[in-house]
């Protein structure tokens, strides 16, 4: 009792770190987020025995990755708070992924799946509850529905509640009811970003539908490596392409009249014209953490408006390879378990997460932490997959 007790602390810790609350942004709040990643940290540490000798490939990638982010900080020579900020980020980014391993090791990610969804369930009824009662506080001020939230934007609160209903179909075990949930979750979803208008999690989640029903031939397409890579990458292009995308009439009329939205889609056709003459001469390291250069440099925007091109311009073409090669490493491994194995509805679930991502990469800045999440959740099942099944052969073999 006195280990699982253990492992329900570490896992609010690491709910804490991973699900910002703006309201509560000041510096006593980040101090306190400093803090509760160290218990998350000393545990991976001790725990890291159980992992180094299969995943130190991983383990590295994710060195590497955290020592860009803060390097790109570092020879920027941003802000005092912005270079603490990176350090503190490029330790997440690690426990992120080391954390989960290691309960997929233990074969305890389950634990971790609850403890997050009760997390969600409070900070979302408090953000939820606000929103209503006190739009004019929580939701509304003066016109603006960004940044006006318990939990941050109209963005973060849709993509936090898309987190929550993720977890509400991985953790139901029982077919039919799974289908079910994903139905319900979707029309709910679909009312709420109505509601907050947030058009980009609206399409999201009927996507999220379409793939969980998707034909098994056609997942059995989409779990191929060079398939995913292709859509990561057209993600990326979409910015060249973009003006002759949104000239064509079809693409024109769901924008204007099912979206509801301007055909440039909010000034994105301005702000892309922007990248590369902002990319010049920092491509390799980018500008660092917490960068405000779009917003120097155009009129209003703060960011590219696309998470390739904003994480490069953020951190870098270094920073970026180094974030492929570790995607490329867990996208096949997962699709080395799909080829071998009948439909695994925990995998194919997480899959499906990270072409949500790649989808809303497209026009909204989402290759952070919550996307490193999802990959280092896919990562973890297909451990927790694989040493189950290498159990399993075990008890087999000794029965035998």
């Amino acid at each position: 009792m006195a280990g699982i007790s253990v492992i329900h602390i570490i896992c609010f810790l690491f709910c804490y770190d991973l699900v910002t609350i703006e309201f509560l942004s000041s510096s006593v709040y980040t101090l306190s987020r400093y803090i509760a990643l160290l218990p998350v940290i000393l545990y991976c540490i001790s725990k890291i025995r159980v992992i180094w000798k299969s995943e130190w490939g991983i383990i590295f990638l994710l060195t590497g990755l955290a020592c860009c982010i803060a390097v790109s900080a570092y020879v920027n020579k941003v802000q005092s708070f912005y270079l603490r900020a990176a350090v503190y980020y490029g330790a997440l980014v690690i426990v992120i992924f080391l954390f989960p391993l290691v309960l997929g090791y233990m074969g305890k990610l389950e634990v971790l799946f609850k403890t997050l969804r009760a997390y969600l369930f409070s900070v979302l009824f408090i953000n939820d509850l606000l929103m209503v009662v006190l739009p004019e506080r929580f939701y509304n001020i003066d016109g603006r529905k960004i940044g006006t939230c318990f939990l941050g934007n109209k963005f973060s609160v849709a993509y936090i509640h898309l987190m929550f209903v993720f977890l509400i179909v991985m953790l139901e075990n029982r077919k039919r009811v799974r289908q079910y949930k994903v139905i319900f979750c979707t029309i709910f979803m679909s009312l709420f970003c109505l509601y907050i208008e947030c058009a980009t999690v609206l399409i999201t989640i009927w996507i999220f539908c379409l793939l969980y029903f998707m034909v098994p031939c056609i997942k059995r397409v989409l779990s191929k490596t060079p398939i995913f890579f292709n859509f990561f990458f057209i993600a990326a292009v979409f910015v060249v392409w973009f003006d002759r995308i949104i000239a064509l009439p079809p693409v024109q009329y769901i924008i204007v009249n099912v979206l509801r939205r301007d055909v440039t889609l909010t000034g994105r056709s301005e702000v892309y014209s922007y990248i590369f003459s902002i990319l010049h001469s920092h491509e390799w390291l980018g500008y660092g953490y917490g960068t405000s250069i779009f917003r120097d440099t155009t009129t209003w925007y703060g960011n590219a408006q696309n998470a390739f091109w904003d994480f490069v311009i953020r951190y870098g073409l270094v920073t970026m390879g180094v974030l492929v090669i570790l995607l490329a490493v867990i996208v096949r491994r997962y699709c080395k378990i799909s080829r071998g194995e009948q439909e695994i509805p925990t995998l194919w679930l997480g899959f499906i997460m990270l072409y949500l991502y790649l989808f809303m990469g497209i026009v909204e800045i989402v290759y952070e932490q919550r996307f490193l999440f999802y990959l280092a959740i896919l990562n973890s099942l297909c451990v927790e997959w694989k040493c189950g099944k290498q159990s399993a052969h075990n008890r087999k073999a000794v029965c035998g």
